[in-house]
């Protein structure tokens, strides 16, 4: 799951304003719109596939499938065996099978804060316009982000989708040989969802066990 939230972070970074090093201009036009509008949502509801890879192992990839809520700094995230709740503050895993909830104080360098997505261009980014693709039968302008400095990933590929200005996938190439995509599908914005939907309301689940991990 760590794995997951170091992909989702990259997303988070996407929506902090930046200093770029050197930026193609049809991309740099693309992203600063697509930060203005998606900034200016009270919330975003999407369904996602998640997909982890490593050609040299010849494994089959890794894929996980689920939904994601996000409210600025709040998250939810819902799989089949589990789901995570976040408030901005604390972070609850909720384990299905075990019937065991643990929570921990909210790491947000490891969080779904959906506000930092962009933040990867204060390091210093090589920005480039790569061409027009079809995801889910619509237009989506991809583009691809070099880091400046040595980072555990050396490419980026974006997606941002062409009539929706919504980012549509994100895929990271690891040094390590790993790539990690997230692909967000059927988004839906501001549904008005309420700070409570964020908070893991153990009264709702009659049995399940709340382990407390924060410290004093």
């Amino acid at each position: 799951m760590k794995k997951f939230l170091v992909t989702v972070i990259l997303l988070q970074w996407l929506f902090i304003p930046y200093n770029y090093a050197q930026v193609d201009p049809k991309a740099d036009k693309i992203i600063k719109s697509s930060r203005k509008k998606m900034n200016g949502y009270n919330d975003m509801t999407s369904d996602f596939i998640w997909t982890m890879e490593n050609k040299a192992t010849q494994q089959a990839p890794s894929v996980k499938k689920g939904k994601i809520y996000i409210k600025k700094d709040k998250y939810k995230i819902v799989f089949q065996e589990r789901e995570m709740f976040c408030d901005g503050k604390n972070l609850w895993d909720y384990l299905k099978k075990e019937k065991e909830v643990n929570l921990s104080k909210n790491n947000p360098k490891e969080g779904m804060n959906f506000q930092k997505v962009f933040k990867m261009y204060d390091e210093g980014m090589k920005i480039k316009y790569d061409a027009i693709d079809i995801i889910g039968g619509s237009n989506t302008h991809k583009m691809t982000l070099f880091p400046i400095q040595e980072k555990e990933f050396f490419k980026v590929e974006l997606w941002i989708e062409a009539q929706t200005e919504n980012i549509r996938r994100i895929k990271i190439h690891n040094r390590n040989g790993t790539t990690h995509q997230f692909e967000m599908n059927s988004i839906v914005v501001n549904t008005n969802l309420t700070d409570d939907f964020f908070i893991f309301d153990i009264n709702k689940y009659p049995g399940v066990e709340l382990v407390d991990l924060r410290e004093d």
